[in-house]
């Protein structure tokens, strides 16, 4: 403390100032007042104001008779206002006379005016505003309402869950802002009112809550189930969020807007199902037992697994079998380990050798065995009492396993050619002892990699004595480091118990199968010395996981199903050379099982290999030739190559070599087969293109070694639209039936998850959730290979928890854990892009159907037409240059990719599946999709698709390309999901320029020497015959050529109409149509290209030769091969096949390269020659097509014209502003007198404008 002397600094100093100041600021304000006070006693308004006051004071009691007597009126409103008027003056007089003082707290404004209201039920309060809305209700109720007391209010409006009001009561009267109540003030202030209102809020928020994630929880199945569109369903989600759960919020009108939701989900749902069950009931020939199967999936809610089914209906497909049979385990266990707790004695052993039933069991019944079979059972389960009855340390003394052991394990179907070998560096005590079998061979089948193909001929086992239990035993196992699969022989007897705890100490750890005394005499009656009974019955006691958890994980011979007509197509000498799909489908799984079974046909006579050329040829510049040192170098490793001594081990194989020693082999044995697949050939197809030297030359080797050898090319989109080319030489003989690797069908993809898992013990609950996963799996079989790595694994950990069994059932909910994992459905989604990302093409395709979808439903079908034109509008660059039969390739290609389907008539297209949606992303991803152009590289055509097939009778070329050629003859494309080879309608439209007088010439020469069957068309009355005739498998073609007709406007309409519309009755009975339409035709032409063509006809102009194309023909013609000589013909002849065909007969003639380009310059360089070329291309004068094109040039630039400018000039020429001039253009580019760029500017081409120029003198 500081001494009164001391002077005050600091801090201390500063507070006492501090304080000073405040006491004389109020003093001062005090001195303010009184002042002001002594000033108002002398002013002049003083007595006035009293004078006032007095005057009205003399009224009170004369103002408030009256108004009492006016209380009294009949009108309820009249009297409510009169007391109101009454208490209020009353107040007023009290005031003026000094006998009452207002409370200094004054009421707000809205407790004034609307306090009152908050008494009535169904108050409602603006929240913007704050202003208070009464309920419509009567005036007898408002006037009793005002009766009630605050603490009845608080009440009701808790009962009413309206908790905003009951809380705005309880704060006014906290801050005394509360009016009195017909009892005067009411003390709500007591903490059991305000306990009571906010346990109701409480307990009715939790219960609003839980009706939300409800809500939530239907809305996500909603969104799996596809029942709301993706603009609907964010709205029904902002709109589920939007109500506030607080304890102080209108929880009654949160409750009414939830159950709004509820209900409205509700009739969405219902309006789904019965969209679905109309969608079923709609499919032709439908059988009962199919509705059967889908019914109770719709009156469960499980749209998503219904609709896949009705999409299967509809394609034609059948729906996957998913009963189980009696499994195994059922009658081994636990009745078998029960009766058999000593193990084997000599009483069974005695039973096994009469033939009799042990113990009354049908699990020990002996009695139907054969003779032979029971003494090899008997000598098996001796040889397996003895080992188990050796005793100590003197178990293993003398111990013949080979005399002891091997007959028991041949009674479970495996057997080895040689006598085990001990493992004496683990074996190091006398209760157990490690063995490795050697060569091992098994009868039956393996049903899991694990002791099957994954062996590789060597099988570890453990012998075990002294009947160790389960935690020993696996201790004991732990001391082989190996992580092998591993048999135990267990010697003795596991109780059921200790199965079971068995089976969960087993999970995550090494392969392993434990056969005891029980399990073997049970197989030695039951198990035929097969393996598959053995593996039914221990491996659901072991944690063996058969399935690939990676895409690119090797596909073992035991999880490989489906695919048999695949399978023996590409082991057939005169089946499938090509097989084609997107990635991860199964082309490479394929190849190495048709290899294995191939090989196992006749072990020392036929040898398979599988070469993958990606390394070799993708991003490379290796000569095509290259791929003869590879195989060679490969049948030189399997010793099938003998090669002569002048050609050094080192030195790089050539064809000859090749060819020479794969004869000397063949030679050497009658017997002797190869079978070689090059995968990934893409790269080598593109190297070898546009000759296809070795292309020819793989193909012709099969016929070079009387079909000792077969050559298979497997691949991605490159190779089938290489292997589309029916026309293409190298390949006419290779691909009219093109082997597609999709999706697996049906059944098989359900057996691919139904037997291994039955297998591991493990068994669907309901068959729904099988089917649930085969459509969220696209029946793809290696996203169910990845789906089912992660159930298993899932399944053991519930069995390790649960620790019962054998048999466990996969629930609903096993499948959705799985189902929501987000690493797997990453795997899953980018497995499903990669195949998309093979061509930005695809991608954008895929997207365009799925915005689509979005917008209108998962079976909202596009045409042709609707399709193309979208994707042209998000990316012209890409889709612009595509004719409609270049873009009805990718749609195919797509189909066979397992993407895309059709409709049955061919006329629409949509998703596979809302799997496939899912997938392919949500509303904003699609968006994002469409919208980014930054990723898009346009895929450069391929050579091959511009060749086009030269005439053996003529010196022309067809005026159809291949890719056209490949359109109108398509091959039968073998595929899980391809139901074969289907009936088509196409129309060419083309000018003599193009070639239109000789397509069906060249149409019947192709299809003589590609096996296809063309009947002879005079009329349309054999047009229609023939429509409707032939045979089932037969490949036919039926051409209606109208330009050798010329029928009149109407018959050439009916034509296309009849194609499409008469279809074959008979069962497998198909055929192509094509309609041949010239320049007299012109009205069809019309109705074909307008935007309002809606038939499943799809049309394929004739074109002018391509760049790539003429490389192609110059090739053939074995002139004009350098790229200054084609740049000549080029420029003079536009690509047009007339011009090219008159080119070609120079050629022929034995003119010279010169000569041949003079001739055919000097014939369009007169006015007769110009005028004669201008009407074979369609363009004749006083005609609409002569006009539009004479419009045009006047309005073209030097930069070219977009389309809809070509429309408008074309209305300058006197045509239809609309559908006219429009017609007229798409005409004219029908006509190719356009050239294209890639931003859509047209251009007249070079040549024909010369020639008009000459004619018109413009």
């Amino acid at each position: 403390m500081k001494s009164s002397r001391s002077r005050l600094e600091g801090p201390a100093r500063q507070n006492l100032l501090r304080l000073m100041n405040d006491r004389l600021r109020s003093a001062d304000k005090w001195v303010v007042a009184a002042r002001a006070l002594d000033v108002g006693a002398n002013d002049w308004s003083v007595d006035q104001v009293q004078a006032m006051r007095a005057a009205v004071l003399a009224l009170r009691d004369h103002v408030l008779d009256d108004l009492a007597a006016q209380s009294l009126a009949d009108d309820a409103y009249t009297r409510s206002a009169m007391r109101a008027a009454a208490d209020s003056l009353r107040l007023t007089f009290d005031l003026l006379s000094g006998d009452t003082r207002l409370d200094p707290a004054e009421y707000p404004a809205e407790v004034v005016l609307g306090m009152d209201l908050f008494k009535l039920p169904g108050v409602r309060v603006e929240e913007a505003t704050g202003r208070v809305i009464p309920p419509e209700l009567t005036a007898e109720s408002i006037v009793e309402s005002t009766e009630r007391s605050w603490l009845d209010v608080i009440d009701s409006h808790r009962v009413a869950e309206r908790f905003d009001l009951a809380a705005h009561l309880l704060g006014l009267s906290e801050m005394r802002l509360l009016p009195p109540g017909p009892n005067g003030h009411e003390e709500l202030t007591d903490e059991s009112v305000h306990l009571a209102v906010g346990e109701a809020a409480r307990h009715t928020v939790a219960a609003l809550e839980g009706k939300r994630r409800v809500l939530e929880d239907s809305l996500r199945r909603t969104r799996v189930n596809g029942v709301f569109k993706e603009e609907e369903e964010r709205d029904f989600e902002h709109r589920l969020q939007a109500p506030a759960l607080t304890t102080k919020s209108d929880l009654a009108s949160a409750r009414q807007r939830l159950d709004g939701l509820s209900e409205e989900l509700e009739r969405a749902h219902a309006t789904a199902t019965a969209k679905l069950r109309a969608r079923l009931m709609e499919i032709p020939g439908l059988r009962t037992e199919d509705v059967a199967r889908v019914t109770p999936l719709l009156d469960d809610g499980d749209l998503l697994t219904a609709e896949e089914l009705i999409s299967h209906l509809s394609n034609g497909e059948s729906i996957p079998d998913t009963r189980y049979g009696d499994h195994p385990l059922n009658a081994f266990f636990p009745s078998v380990p029960d009766a058999l707790p000593h193990g084997i004695t000599e009483e069974l052993i005695r039973a096994v050798r009469d033939r009799e039933r042990f113990q009354n069991l049908d699990a020990l019944d002996f009695s139907t065995m054969s003779q032979e079979f029971t003494d090899q059972a008997a000598n098996g389960l001796s040889g397996w009492r003895e080992m188990a009855l050796r005793r100590g340390v003197r178990r293993t003394e003398g111990l013949s396993e080979e005399n002891l052991l091997m007959p028991a394990l041949r009674l479970i179907g495996y057997r080895s050619l040689r006598k085990p070998q001990r493992d004496r560096q683990r074996s190091t005590t006398p209760e157990h002892r490690f063995l490795d079998l050697q060569e091992v061979r098994y009868t039956g089948e393996a049903l899991v990699p694990s002791f099957g193909s994954a062996l590789r001929g060597r099988l570890r086992v453990m012998l075990a004595w002294g009947q160790p239990t389960p935690e020993a035993l696996m201790a004991r196992v732990q001391q082989d480091p190996s992580q092998e699969s591993l048999l135990v022989a267990y010697f003795g007897t596991l109780s059921a118990h200790a199965r079971t705890s068995l089976a969960a100490l087993s999970v995550g750890r090494r392969p392993m199968v434990v056969l005891d005394d029980a399990a073997l005499a049970y197989l030695a009656a039951r198990g035929n010395q097969l393996l598959d009974p053995a593996m039914r019955v221990l491996l659901p006691f072991s944690a063996v996981n058969p399935y690939v958890s990676e895409k690119r994980g090797r596909v073992a011979e035991e999880m490989f199903f489906g695919r048999l007509e695949e399978l023996g197509s590409v082991q057939n000498p005169v089946g499938n050379q090509v097989v084609f799909g997107g990635r991860g489908l199964g082309k490479s799984a394929l190849l190495k099982e048709a290899g294995r079974k191939f090989t196992a046909q006749a072990p020392t006579a036929h040898i398979s290999m599988a070469l993958s050329l990606d390394s070799t040829y993708n991003g490379t510049s290796a000569q095509s030739s290259a791929v003869w040192n590879l195989i060679g170098r490969r049948l030189l490793e399997e010793g099938a190559l003998p090669l002569p001594k002048r050609v050094r081990a080192d030195a790089t194989l050539t064809y000859d070599n090749v060819l020479t020693g794969i004869r000397a082999w063949l030679k050497a044995d009658n017997s002797r087969r190869m079978l070689i697949m090059l995968d990934e050939a893409d790269g080598f197809f593109e190297s070898d293109s546009p000759r296809f030297t070795e292309t020819r030359r793989l193909r012709d080797l099969s016929s070079e070694t009387n079909d000792g050898v077969k050559i298979v090319f497997a691949g991605l989109h490159s190779v089938q639209r290489y292997a589309t080319l029916a026309a293409n030489n190298p390949f006419s003989h290779l691909s009219q039936h093109p082997t597609v690797i999709g999706p697996l069908q049906p059944q098989d993809a359900a057996n691919l998850l139904l037997k291994p898992l039955a297998a591991l013990g493990y068994q669907f609950l309901e068959p729904q959730l099988v089917h649930r996963i085969l459509g969220h799996c696209s029946y793809q079989p290696f996203l169910l290979q990845m789906f089912a790595h992660r159930l298993v694994q899932t399944m053991h950990a519930k069995r390790r928890e649960a620790k019962s069994g054998p048999l466990h059932f996969i629930a609903r909910d096993d499948v959705e854990r799985v189902q929501s994992d987000k690493d797997l459905q990453r795997s899953i989604t980018a497995a499903f892009h990669d195949t998309l990302r093979l061509d930005s093409r695809y991608n954008m395709i895929a997207n365009v159907v799925a915005h689509h979808a979005h917008h209108h439903g998962i079976d909202a079908r596009m045409t042709h037409a609707e399709l193309r034109d979208e994707c042209t509008y998000w990316w012209a660059e890409g889709f612009r240059d595509l004719d409609p039969d270049q873009f009805r390739a990718y749609l195919t290609e797509m189909e066979g990719l397992g993407v895309l389907a059709p409709d049955p008539d061919y006329r629409g297209w949509h998703l596979r599946s809302a799997n496939a949606l899912s997938m392919i992303g949500t509303l904003e991803d699609v968006d994002a999709q469409l919208e980014n152009t930054s990723s898009r590289q346009v895929t450069e055509r391929l050579t091959a698709l511009e060749t086009r097939h030269k005439s053996a009778k003529s010196h022309s070329h067809c005026p159809l390309t291949a890719a056209q050629i490949a359109d109108i003859l398509p091959g039968r494309q073998v595929s899980g999901s391809e139901p074969g080879r289907r009936n088509l309608a196409r129309v060419v439209l083309g000018s003599p320029a193009t070639g239109v007088n000789r397509v069906t010439t060249a149409l019947r020469e192709i299809a003589e020497t590609t096996g296809w069957k063309m009947p002879h068309v005079a009329r349309r009355a054999d047009f229609e015959r023939e429509l409707v005739g032939g045979e089932p498998g037969m490949s036919r073609l039926v051409v209606s050529d109208l330009t050798v007709k010329s029928p009149g406007e109407q018959s050439c309409l009916i034509s296309p109409e009849l194609a499409t519309t008469r279809l074959p009755d008979g069962p497998g009975v198909t055929r192509s149509a094509v309609v041949v339409a010239g320049l007299e035709q012109l009205t069809l032409w019309a109705s074909l290209l307008s935007d309002e063509q809606t038939s499943g006809v799809g049309v394929v102009p004739l074109r002018r030769f391509t760049r790539h194309g003429l490389r192609t023909w110059s090739l053939d013609q074995n002139s004009f091969t350098s790229e200054a000589a084609l740049q000549r013909v080029a420029e003079t002849t536009g690509g047009w096949p007339l011009l090219i065909d008159q080119l070609s007969e120079q050629v022929s003639r034995g003119d010279s390269e010169g000569a041949a380009l003079k001739s055919v310059r000097s014939r369009l360089e007169s006015i007769e020659g110009a005028a004669d070329f201008l009407a074979q291309v369609g363009l004749v004068p006083e005609t609409f097509r002569w006009s539009a094109f004479t419009a045009v040039l006047e309005f073209m630039t030097e930069q070219g014209l977009p389309f809809e400018d070509l429309g408008a000039a074309a209305s300058a020429a006197g045509l239809d502003p609309g559908p006219e001039a429009v017609d007229a253009i798409r005409i004219l580019r029908a006509l190719q007198v356009f050239d294209v760029d890639t931003t859509g500017l047209h251009s007249p081409e070079p040549v024909l404008l010369s020639c008009w120029s000459r004619v018109t003198g413009s």
